[in-house]
């Protein structure tokens, strides 16, 4: 039997997501790039779409990594400022 469409999609999903740990936000920006570079050649519109908004996804992770970076770090119970 030979998978179907849904089941390469989500192939490429386990693959893309998977058990990764990512922990910066170029990592997440790779993620997003290899599936915009599966995404390309993929034939069928709903598996693009998928693989698009996957992308959409890991770019919003990088965004809000790289939000947090940005933020000052506020001490948390820091007995210096008491």
């Amino acid at each position: 039997m030979e998978p179907t469409t849904a089941t390469g999609v989500t192939a490429v999903q386990n693959f893309l997501i998977g058990a990764v740990t990512v922990t910066s936000s170029e990592a997440y920006r790779r993620k997003a790039h290899e599936c915009f570079l599966i995404a390309e050649g993929v034939t069928d519109a709903q598996d693009r779409l998928v693989l698009l908004e996957m992308a959409q996804k890991w770019m919003r992770m990088a965004e809000r990594l790289d939000k947090r970076a940005d933020e000052p770090d506020e001490p948390a119970g820091d007995a210096s400022s008491r």
